[in-house]
């Protein structure tokens, strides 16, 4: 990428290789991690509110791209009208297995379309997830919930991956009170379905506008935004990613710099604490800056995307909570729901 021989378009490509490869390697050790998670028992549920159509929309941007490089028609649908899909479930989890089953039926789909969405079935909510691709040989289909297993046929391209998705989908739907299942024909197609318990939310008019201004885009003027981050490489990444809000950006490398600078200057309109940092960690930075300004919106930041942690950040006075490696839309969407 340095070498001032290369084309751009070449360097372009070159930057495309190591995004997808970094991709590939974070979702592999997430799978692992969750793996051996869900083996040791230390797996739960954080249940709130959660908008299944947006959840929706969501996948649908994410695989919309994939889909298209292979010429496949990606489609969704769903049954409840947008204002009545608010339900309380883990949302993260149910994400992860539509994204886990999407994923796949793209991976082994050469030509048609993939399509996901979810139907009500009296007390439960039945998604699914079906393509026409090149199906499961009926052999094999006892197998396909095992860990690590992949389908092992000379007619089937070998794709990256750890074996580990449909394990954890099964063992994530399984946590949230529903099933999986399939069915499939070796050579035309394959429809996964699972079900969560529909326990409907409670969803203020307000509520609902600020899903809406999420969407919009972000700007700013005005604002200041304390970033407490020590390491320089994170902190380059979050200024760019924030370059386009016009806020005014302020680094803390530490929290001493943070606490420093809260009671010495105007406080900011929002902090974007790091959790492990040097000197004192986010969680102690966090209460002593709440001492004297209780009312600034504070949002976690950490390398730990365990529920776990989510519900210690909750529990601990956070307003907000997001996971490195930090999704750009995410972290927008964020910031809106406070500035």
């Amino acid at each position: 990428l340095d070498s001032s021989t290369i084309s751009e378009e070449t360097r372009k490509q070159y930057i495309e290789v190591v995004y997808q490869s970094s991709s590939q390697l974070l979702s592999i050790i997430s799978d692992i991690v969750d793996i051996s998670n869900i083996e040791t028992g230390l797996i739960r549920l954080s249940v709130s509110e959660t908008n299944i159509n947006k959840m929706l929309v969501n996948a649908f941007d994410l695989y919309f791209l994939q889909a298209k490089q292979k010429k496949l028609r990606l489609a969704f649908s769903s049954s409840l009208a947008d204002q009545k899909s608010f339900v309380m479930t883990d949302g993260t989890k149910v994400l992860q297995i539509l994204s886990n089953l999407i994923n796949n039926a793209i991976k082994f789909t050469q030509r048609g379309s993939v399509s996901f969405g979810y139907t009500v079935k009296e007390s439960e909510l039945e998604f699914f997830v079906s393509d026409t691709g090149i199906g499961i040989p009926e052999g094999n289909h006892s197998r396909v919930f095992e860990r690590f297993y992949q389908v092992e046929d000379p007619n089937i391209i070998k794709t990256a991956g750890t074996g580990l998705g449909l394990s954890i989908s099964k063992a994530y739907a399984e946590l949230l009170g529903g099933k999986i299942w399939f069915n499939s024909v070796h050579g035309k197609g394959t429809s996964f379905f699972f079900t969560i318990p529909f326990v409907e939310a409670m969803v203020s008019e307000t509520k609902s506008e600020m899903q809406g201004s999420s969407r919009r885009k972000v700007i700013l003027p005005g604002k200041t935004i304390l970033v407490a981050e020590d390491d320089d490489v994170n902190f380059i990444l979050m200024r760019e990613m924030l370059a386009g809000v016009n806020a005014t950006l302020i680094r803390a490398a530490n929290g001493e710099e943070a606490v420093k600078y809260c009671n010495n200057n105007k406080p900011p309109d929002l902090i974007l604490m790091d959790i492990k940092m040097p000197l004192m960690d986010g969680y102690q930075t966090a209460e002593i800056i709440r001492e004297s300004n209780p009312d600034i919106p504070i949002v976690a930041v950490t390398a730990y995307a365990h529920a776990s942690e989510r519900e210690k950040a909750t529990s601990a006075g956070f307003k907000g909570y997001i996971s490195k490696p930090i999704d750009r839309p995410q972290l927008l969407s964020l910031i809106s729901r406070f500035l």
